[in-house]
């Protein structure tokens, strides 16, 4: 039925309502994107759909729909008691969780939050680019758009030739862990969108232990502790942001 219906929008006539918006619901937990499209998929909600997903802050997650989707998307889940929709500004100051902003001002914490949802922004339209093209058209060795450093919003690139990113273009950030947990990833790159390459101390991740994230990883493990077998002192690793890791390998 689904896909009849998929085919039948194919021929339909042109949308009067063109355009895209993202939805925002409250949540209880946070959980892997992954896990997310099949619990939408449980509730016989039309997943491929929902362009993108995402958590902006803790306990809010992002629904991307066409503007046509909204209204049965959401008729969908207020029948299922899932209306905890809420009014959330990406864009707010106080979004901003990263402790070295908190006695910055106004001024520069608005522009930083303004720098953060330009450069998810601009993640989620490369990936939603990829995941158009046809397999001929894709660019193994190219970015579809460049990255900028973290002192000035994203800008998306205004022809094809600039699909790439140089590699004086790209940032490179230095952060010690002490033992951060490896699905509690998502909640340091949230603050670290900007980056192309992360470098990561002190993970005591032991091997093949990994971080549950779409970035490309390279890990130096450390050693046992004299008190734990799972958790090992020293550790390195590198992140690579997905949007760069074709240029670089």
């Amino acid at each position: 039925m689904r896909k009849q219906q998929a085919l039948a929008r194919s021929l339909a006539p042109p949308s009067t309502n063109q355009g895209y918006q993202y939805l925002y619901l409250t949540t209880r937990i946070r959980q892997p994107i992954g896990q997310l499209r099949k619990t939408f998929r449980g509730l016989n909600i039309e997943s491929n759909r929902i362009i993108d997903l995402h958590y902006p802050t803790n306990n809010t997650l992002a629904i991307l729909v066409h503007n046509d989707y909204v209204g049965p998307f959401t008729k969908q889940m207020t029948d299922l008691k899932l209306d905890n929709f809420t009014d959330f500004d990406p864009t707010d100051p106080q979004h901003i969780k990263n402790p070295i902003y908190q006695d910055r001002s106004l001024t520069e914490r608005t522009h930083q939050a303004a720098v953060i949802v330009n450069a998810r922004m601009t993640l989620i339209l490369m990936k939603v680019r990829q995941l158009q093209l046809p397999p001929s058209k894709k660019q193994p060795n190219k970015c579809s758009a460049p990255l900028k450093p973290s002192n000035s919003p994203p800008q998306l690139p205004t022809h094809p030739q600039q699909l790439w990113i140089p590699m004086s273009d790209t940032t490179l950030s230095l952060i010690n862990i002490n033992g951060l947990h490896k699905n509690a990833i998502h909640d340091l790159l949230q603050h670290t969108p900007t980056s192309d390459l992360l470098f990561i101390t002190e993970t005591w991740l032991s091997s093949p232990n990994k971080y549950n994230t779409n970035w490309k990883q390279h890990h130096t493990y450390g050693v046992p502790t004299n008190t734990s077998h799972i958790r090992h002192t020293l550790g390195i690793a590198l992140l690579i942001n997905p949007a760069v890791m074709n240029l670089l390998t």
